[in-house]
């Protein structure tokens, strides 16, 4: 049975040694486990970051403009997008009942 709950967080390569950070984290405290997938939401990672997220058992999910209110994408930075995703993201990742948002800081 795959989990119904996920740990969800997303950057870009700018901020991926934090997001990295918080993989170790939560690696020390038992996550990703069978309970509890953690979900990387990538809009601009290169492929070094994307492969060492996958190597510790991060589920990698591309964020796509199509995923977000059209109406926003004029308007916010290319970073922003890992905050303006987070109320739909029952949307972008239909598979879990419940999601935790972190941020990587």
């Amino acid at each position: 049975m795959n989990p119904s709950k996920a740990i969800v967080f997303s950057c870009d390569e700018n901020f991926s040694p934090l997001a990295k950070g918080l993989v170790l984290s939560l690696e020390k405290h038992g996550f990703p486990n069978s309970e509890i997938d953690v979900v990387f939401l990538d809009f601009g990672c290169r492929d070094g970051t994307l492969t060492w997220l996958n190597q510790h058992k991060i589920k990698i999910h591309p964020l796509h403009d199509d995923q977000l209110p059209s109406g926003l994408l004029a308007r916010i930075q290319p970073h922003q997008r890992a905050q303006v995703c987070r109320p739909n993201l029952h949307a972008i990742l239909p598979s879990y009942d419940m999601y935790l948002w972190l941020d990587s800081d």
